[in-house]
């Protein structure tokens, strides 16, 4: 996220802005991973990867822009 300048506000407008464009499954853990495509509040594209842990809770893999 800092690399590319974002902020946790921005990573919200992406979640909230954005849609689904892809799923991966991780060989290890076999968890699947969802990957959201939106925009930062600036309106640069930007991606944010995603898992939904078993108690429901969003976890955050990684953000960066496209």
């Amino acid at each position: 996220m800092e690399d590319d300048d974002l902020t946790v506000v921005d990573l919200e407008n992406i979640i909230l802005t954005g849609h689904i464009v892809g799923r991966q499954k991780d060989q290890e853990t076999n968890e699947t991973k969802i990957v959201i495509r939106g925009r930062a509040l600036n309106g640069r594209q930007a991606e944010a990867v995603v898992k939904i842990g078993l108690s429901g809770i969003l976890y955050v893999i990684t953000v960066h822009l496209v």
